[in-house]
């Protein structure tokens, strides 16, 4: 396979949206392309297991304060502005000293940082957007939702949550960000008691490495958001779901996976400990629990056959990549 050019990404900080665009990276990397993926100074750090790609920073302009606000839309607003002139100038040197045979076929930028295309008009580049939500979102762009601003969730349901798992008598890992809960830092608000009723049955931490976590055979349910890609990570290890959406795409996500797919349950009314612990029993003790693993571990098998040579999926990216040599040609 001959050298097909260079391809510069655009991802957004956040995690599920920075994920997916390094695994499109490394599929096009696999293809042909050289990828240059450009992260803003408020991005993860550098990962490490993307050797085949090559990192570079941009400034974003923005403060210790700033990024730790919890405004998330405040922020994306921000760095839409904060960093155009440096993606213009990046891409600029890029241009100056690219040799013949890595010239830059075009630019692929998530949705949420859309300044990206103005950048790619200015410079004369072909321009790709990436979106990480599923079609429905894009078909109830009409709807408004109230953006969580300064946590997640309130302290109260953080208790029911707490709770509702170490009645389960289940071993379990949870991920609590820092900031997530209204009104705490962490889980400082966490009783001696709790402790002492969870023991070692729990682990609480403030990150985990998710898609290796679904992975590992002592998973049995995965408490989700149903954030799209997250729901398609849970999918394609075979993992039952209790779904539990706060806004947007979430609540048409939580639908698909419970009544559509059936591989999970959702819990949408007021948290409450004792329901929490139904829950999981439902899918950890109860024979429901064994036919919704089977259905999950059926999805799994399509999902795994639609990205094999000559799926449907498999099928999609090969005609990303001749889109993009498509733009090449059309300069």
């Amino acid at each position: 396979m001959g050298h097909r050019g260079r391809l510069v990404l655009v991802p957004c900080p956040y995690q599920g949206h920075f994920n997916p665009m390094l695994q499109l990276g490394t599929f096009l990397q696999s293809n042909g392309f050289s990828v240059t993926v450009v992260l803003t100074k408020c991005s993860s750090p550098i990962p490490l297991n993307h050797p085949n790609l090559t990192f570079l920073s941009i400034p974003d302009g923005l403060s210790d304060r700033d990024k730790s606000s919890g405004n998330y839309t405040a922020l994306i607003l921000a760095l839409n502005v904060n960093c155009l002139a440096a993606l213009e100038e990046c891409l600029t040197q890029m241009m100056k000293y690219q040799q013949p045979h890595e010239e830059i076929a075009c630019i692929i930028y998530d949705e949420l940082l859309y300044f990206s295309e103005a950048v790619a008009n200015r410079v004369g580049l072909p321009s790709v957007i990436f979106r990480t939500n599923n079609a429905v979102t894009y078909l109830a762009r009409g709807c408004v939702f109230e953006p969580i601003i300064g946590g997640h969730f309130p302290l109260s349901d953080f208790a029911e949550m707490a709770w509702g798992l170490a009645s389960s008598k289940h071993p379990f890992l949870w991920v609590v960000r820092p900031g997530s809960v209204i009104g705490s830092e962490w889980i400082e608000s966490l009783t001696n008691d709790y402790k002492e009723a969870v023991g070692n049955k729990g682990c609480i931490v403030q990150w985990a490495p998710q898609k290796q976590v679904l992975r590992h055979d002592a998973v049995g349910v995965f408490w989700i958001h149903c954030g799209w890609n997250s729901t398609l990570e849970s999918i394609c290890e075979g993992v039952p779901m209790i779904c539990r959406p706060i806004f947007g795409d979430q609540k048409v996500t939580a639908r698909y996976v419970s009544d559509v797919w059936r591989v999970g349950v959702r819990m949408e009314n007021k948290l409450e400990r004792g329901e929490i612990e139904r829950t999981i029993r439902r899918l950890m003790v109860d024979e429901e629990g064994e036919e919704t693993r089977q259905r999950a571990i059926d999805l799994k098998n399509k999902v795994e056959a639609c990205t094999r040579e000559g799926g449907s999926s498999y099928n999609s990216m090969k005609k990303l990549v001749e889109f993009i040599m498509s733009l090449k040609s059309q300069r």
